[in-house]
């Protein structure tokens, strides 16, 4: 969260296309256009993350309350995973960490949103639609987030998986793809998808 750590953030990693990688010091030097930028290593080089700087806070505070209010076992999460009353959520073992998930809720949204490069205005329009997207999606929203607390939420040496998946998907390669819309996307993809059974191919 660059936002949040801009002057904390002290290390990159790179990863190339034959599966090397480097690791690199960077330095805080300023703010540009709505972006930090940061001298890497030695280099002479500047490196600017793919982070606009912006304040989230105006999303986030007409966002909560709704996805606040969603409980797992409503209608409109039976209805976005696609079962009927006689499907038992309890197959997918996420009650718990569905609740887990509201209460840390306003960090993961503003990771969520500052690993977004897709957001790159701060104006009212863009901020406008953001908060329809949360509003319109907030069981798929909240379904994506759970799902990946409850079987990514391990650490590897220093590094949570679940946040890596969760706010860098260019780490896998994905490119542009948005943090958000893919959330939604995997909070949507039906109750079979979500089952620990299918955990590999989702």
């Amino acid at each position: 969260d660059i936002i949040s750590n801009k002057q904390t953030a002290n290390k990159l990693l790179l990863h190339y296309k034959d599966h090397s990688s480097e690791k690199f010091d960077l330095r805080y030097q300023a703010d540009f256009a709505k972006l930090a930028e940061y001298s890497l290593g030695d280099t002479g080089l500047l490196y600017t993350p793919n982070q606009f700087l912006y304040d989230q806070d105006s999303i986030i505070n007409q966002v909560l309350p709704e996805l606040q209010q969603v409980a797992y076992d409503s209608e409109a999460i039976r209805k976005t995973l696609g079962i009927s009353p006689e499907v038992k959520q309890t197959e997918l073992y996420m009650e718990d960490q569905f609740t887990k998930t509201k209460q840390d809720l306003a960090n993961s949204l503003k990771k969520l949103l500052s690993a977004d490069a897709g957001l790159a205005g701060d104006n009212p329009v863009t901020r406008g639609y953001l908060v329809d997207k949360i509003k319109n999606n907030k069981e798929a929203l909240l379904l994506g987030l759970t799902y990946l607390e409850r079987w990514y939420n391990f650490s590897y040496g220093q590094v949570n998986v679940k946040d890596l998946v969760m706010y860098h998907p260019d780490f896998f390669g994905k490119g542009n793809t948005s943090p958000l819309d893919t959330l939604i996307e995997l909070g949507k993809s039906g109750f079979n998808n979500l089952l620990a059974k299918n955990n590999v191919d989702t």
